[in-house]
């Protein structure tokens, strides 16, 4: 192939491309009262829906969830040179 027919092609290619994704925009797109809505904090109580946490645990509530959270905070991950290597623990025979 010469140099015009691979950029015709790496051309059309690229249009065709920015063409499919601007078509596909408005379908991705948020409305704007969505967006107003979503930036209000509701309330726990206001989560009937339960939530499958899975491994045996079956479903549990948003209020049950926060509980544990609040019992159970998550444990702090040291960064940088002061941490320490998690100790690599090897199975076999």
């Amino acid at each position: 192939m010469n140099n015009a027919k691979i950029l015709i092609f790496c051309g059309a290619t690229l249009l065709a491309s920015v063409g499919v994704a601007a078509a596909l925009v408005p379908f991705a797109s948020v409305s704007p009262d969505r967006v107003q809505q979503a930036q209000i904090p509701m309330p726990v109580e206001n989560f009937d829906q339960p939530i499958a946490v899975g491994h045996g645990h079956g479903d549990v509530s948003v209020s049950q969830l926060m509980e544990y959270y609040v019992e159970h905070p998550p444990k702090a991950v040291a960064t940088g040179q002061d941490a320490a290597a998690p100790a690599m623990q090897f199975g076999g025979c």
